[in-house]
């Protein structure tokens, strides 16, 4: 009996371990999107700073927001 219990609880933790596999491989693959985004972001913003353009990205009328999203989207 307590063989056949071992074996049931066995067989419980190993479903178990089985779910935590799929989030947790699912929140890998979010994270790594993130960071990618963050450094995509980061890079496109360093090449506008060394190429002197925030002066003219701020002299436009337009609101930061706009210059903002056209970073990401472009």
């Amino acid at each position: 009996m307590i063989r056949q219990a071992l074996a049931l609880a066995y067989k419980d933790f190993q479903i178990e371990a089985g779910k935590e596999k799929l989030l947790m491989a699912a929140l890998t693959l979010w994270l790594i999107l993130v960071y990618l985004l963050f450094q995509t972001l980061n890079r496109s913003l360093a090449m506008e700073d060394e190429a002197g353009c925030w002066d003219a990205l701020f002299l436009c009328p337009v609101s930061l927001r706009v210059i903002f999203f056209r970073q990401i989207y472009v």
